[in-house]
């Protein structure tokens, strides 16, 4: 029994598209997933996933993983982010603060949340260094 011309097109685009997903993922030896674009990542998605890969190095080293307890964002913030970290006083704050469920662990959308306040931060800088000039 031959597929209507209209399944046919939806099974074809469907297949076209896992087999994209596939084809952009790939495996390291730590387990880690990276994008493996075939052409080189742009400036923007290259920190994109800078970003992702930072949280989930530092993540679930002696917890959960999947989430950065305070030691674990600790160590995270005085190593990769000593410059814009320097002036927001004590860490243990800084993560409660940011950890909404109360749960003494930052899981990925609450670390995003301070990637958001960083960038809103360098853009207040950026703005006034254009009024300057």
């Amino acid at each position: 029994m031959a597929a209507t011309p209209r399944a046919e097109w939806d099974r074809l685009k469907w297949r076209r598209r896992n087999y994209a997903r596939r084809q952009t993922r790939a495996q390291l030896g730590d387990g880690r997933r990276v994008l493996m674009a075939a052409e080189p990542l742009t400036e923007l998605e290259a920190a994109i996933e800078t970003v992702v890969t930072t949280f989930f190095t530092f993540a679930g080293q002696g917890g959960r993983k999947g989430s950065l307890s305070i030691d674990e964002f600790r160590e995270l913030a005085t190593q990769q982010l000593p410059h814009l970290l320097k002036d927001v006083g004590s860490l243990d704050e800084k993560m409660k603060s940011l950890d909404v469920n109360q749960d003494s662990e930052l899981k990925f959308h609450e670390y995003w949340r301070l990637i958001g306040l960083l960038a809103k931060e360098i853009r207040k800088e950026r703005a006034l260094e254009i009024q300057k000039k």
